[in-house]
């Protein structure tokens, strides 16, 4: 089935197949893989087969495609609470994001125009990563509904995937503490009671296929004590489109060379994974100075990883801990790039997706690490001065 499809592919790259042809093979096999995916390398097309690829594919078995949005068309279908202006009325109140988080707002959309056609699975989905955001705020925005089985079936398939973005941005916390095996059970547990409602709710025959892959996918994470990125194809179409935009419309020779030249240069591309100043020049602070020594520049703003922004005021998360950005500085012979933070205090956790932080007058300078991946977090003020965060992105 892949070799054929891939065939399909050179015929089509060649100018000897037509893209609706092609496209009508993918669907009528119900599979489209990609040449600089899994199934493009022998290597690792003989290591892995489609029940290990599903098993690892938490996103799609979860949330895109996934029981996430098959559970949610059905909550705003039936629950008289569930209009778009109440959602988004909420998000207005006093909620706010950092500047790489901006495209909550185009997720909102995204999943407004999907709904419209019926479904979150149509030719105009949302990006699995604007429903992981978007899951974050529909558990608070639950919180003021009436209690019902529906409202449950949503808030228990929520918390699980709380507990697998948990499970993935704090692995190394995770690891130190040995705590694998406990977020694991919490897993089964979690999952275990969204079936058992959804079951009761809806009937057996109500389940899709993604509803049994999912049990598979906690029990690899338990053997294997980690949540797999499962975005890398994604991540390579990102690269892609900034050269592919100016060869699209050449001719279809041209388009086959030079598209497997493409594909060279991003492979061979290595992704910027280092902290890189950008914003307005400010005063070093002594925060910085007593952290790291003496520092060669301040700015209000830095650059993760060639995608990620964050800006002075803005929170952020590393590990277990919550911050809020003081300023990014440079440091050393090496000009090394850290984020100065003022650590908050944790003082309450719910609903595997909030945290209520009191302030405190403690300061760290922060970097990206193996173990603890540096991400932006939405929150809001209240009135005593402390700050409600979503735990993840």
């Amino acid at each position: 089935m892949v070799r054929s499809l891939f065939r399909d592919e050179r015929d089509y790259l060649t100018g000897h197949l037509t893209k609706t042809t092609l496209e009508e093979h993918r669907t009528s096999l119900g599979f489209t893989p990609a040449l600089e995916g899994i199934w493009g390398n022998a290597v690792l097309a003989e290591m892995l087969d489609p029940c290990q690829h599903a098993i690892f594919d938490w996103v799609h078995n979860t949330v895109q495609d996934g029981v996430f949005s098959h559970e949610f068309v059905h909550y705003m279908a039936n629950c008289p609470a569930a209009s778009w202006e109440n959602p988004e009325s909420f998000l207005d109140d006093g909620w706010r994001f950092p500047h790489s988080s901006r495209l909550v707002r185009s997720s909102f959309d995204s999943l407004l125009s999907a709904l419209d056609d019926g479904n979150l699975s149509g030719h105009n989905r949302p990006s699995a990563t604007n429903i992981l955001t978007f899951c974050g705020l529909i558990r608070f925005w639950l919180c003021d509904h009436a209690p019902s089985r529906d409202k449950a079936c949503l808030e228990a398939i929520l918390d699980f995937i709380g507990l697998l973005q948990y499970a993935k941005y704090c692995e190394g916390q995770i690891k130190a503490e040995n705590m694998v095996d406990e977020v694991a059970r919490a897993m089964l547990q979690g999952y275990g009671k969204y079936m058992r409602l959804a079951n009761a709710l809806h009937g057996y025959d109500w389940a899709i296929s993604e509803s049994h892959w999912n049990f598979h996918s906690i029990f690899a994470y338990m053997i294997r004590g980690r949540v797999y990125d499962t975005f890398p194809i994604e991540r390579l179409h990102r690269r892609v489109k900034p050269f592919a935009r100016h060869i699209e419309h050449t001719e279809c020779f041209e388009r086959s060379v030079l598209t497997k030249l493409v594909a060279y240069q991003c492979k061979e591309g290595q992704l910027d994974d280092d902290v890189v100043l950008m914003g307005r020049t400010q005063p070093i602070s002594h925060f910085a100075t007593a952290s790291l020594g003496p520092c060669a520049r301040a700015t209000d703003a830095c650059n993760i990883e060639g995608e990620l922004q964050v800006f002075s005021g803005d929170f952020i998360r590393s590990g277990d801990k919550c911050a809020q950005v003081v300023q990014a500085v440079a440091f050393g012979d090496d000009n090394s790039v850290r984020i100065i933070v003022r650590v908050w205090t944790s003082t309450r956790s719910t609903a595997n997706f909030l945290d209520i932080l009191r302030i405190s007058d403690d300061h760290e300078a922060w970097g990206p690490s193996v173990d603890s991946v540096l991400l932006p977090l939405a929150w809001r003020m209240t009135d005593d001065a402390n700050a409600i965060v979503l735990s993840h992105p």
